[in-house]
């Protein structure tokens, strides 16, 4: 468990890297089309934290990640997070604590149930291997990147921050 619960978070996490990139992307869009100094002042000071790369639900996390990319025109996430997803899932079936706590709660007020993360009784088998090839394929493809000129998917994200930047740079923002 606790390796699989070490590759969940792996998981979880570069979903929420990529996700908070494309909330920061979007923020700085705003940024450019304020229409004067002022604006963009007020709009920075009265910023707010967003609550859309918070929660362990990954089916959740990859759907808000995939419609930021869209919104942007930039490619799907790669395929492997996709697998990864249904892969967990088929051992959480929907409750993203399963791999963290020993015990999982169903349903609210009186009809919250208890009830054990891994089956009392039952053997549980995990696919450990199949989970971290798939995460180094990941590592080592899409989100490998050495530089602006590698064809993955991290390098298209780290372009078009790049681009955010030195536009909000010309517009003397930052």
């Amino acid at each position: 468990m606790p390796i699989f619960y070490l590759q969940r978070h792996t998981v979880e996490l570069a979903i929420k890297q990529i996700l908070c990139s494309l909330l920061s992307l979007r923020d700085e869009d705003a940024e450019l089309e304020a229409a004067n100094h002022k604006a963009w002042e007020e709009l920075v000071s009265s910023r707010k934290t967003t609550d859309e790369a918070f929660g362990h639900d990954l089916g959740d996390l990859i759907q808000k990640t995939e419609a930021l990319l869209k919104q942007r025109s930039l490619p799907s996430l790669p395929t492997e997070f996709h697998s990864l997803e249904k892969m967990i899932n088929t051992f959480e079936q929907g409750a993203a604590e399963r791999a963290r706590y020993d015990s999982v709660a169903y349903g609210r007020g009186k009809d919250r149930q208890v009830a054990p993360s891994l089956p009392r009784g039952t053997p549980t088998t995990l696919p450990i291997g199949d989970l971290q090839d798939l995460i180094d394929s990941l590592l080592g493809g899409p989100l490998h990147f050495r530089s602006f000129e590698d064809d993955t998917f991290i390098a298209s994200l780290a372009a078009e921050a790049e681009a955010s930047t030195q536009a909000l740079q010309r517009q003397g923002r930052i």
